[in-house]
């Protein structure tokens, strides 16, 4: 993410006026009209965002693949059967090497830890999810 720092001066309209501060536990006095704020904001990349139908089986196969631009992920179970996901592994039915996934609940990742390698699925019938990707333009 971009960090902009952004100052603001606060101008006084009438005489400057001296405040009493703490730092470092000392007291201090403070001139009010010579005080600037900097406050550091986090500014999220523009995603281009892409959405996919994926079913699942009794077989392991991908989902999605690997994607080092990737910054947001949603994985929902919109079918009826249990969904195992494996990110950057194989996973097994028992749930090995997986996350578990009841039909009709979802997952999802941001900025601040979102998988960057492949998944893979697998389920006991027949499974449906839809994936939300978002990736830096």
């Amino acid at each position: 993410m971009k960090q902009h720092a952004i100052g603001s001066q606060h101008r006084a309209t009438k005489q400057p006026s001296i405040a009493t501060g703490h730092t470092f536990g000392k007291n201090e006095n403070i001139d009010r009209a010579k005080v600037s704020i900097k406050k550091i904001i986090n500014i999220p990349p523009a995603l281009n965002m892409y959405t996919s139908t994926q079913y699942t089986t009794v077989r392991a196969n991908q989902i999605f693949g690997a994607n080092e631009h990737r910054r947001y992920l949603l994985v929902q179970n919109i079918g009826t059967t249990t969904i195992f996901i494996g990110f950057g592994s194989t996973p097994s039915i028992i749930g090995d090497n997986a996350i578990e996934l009841n039909a009709g609940f979802e997952i999802s990742f941001d900025a601040g830890f979102c998988p960057t390698n492949e998944a893979s699925a697998i389920s006991a019938t027949q499974g449906k999810l839809t994936i939300l990707e978002g990736v830096l333009k």
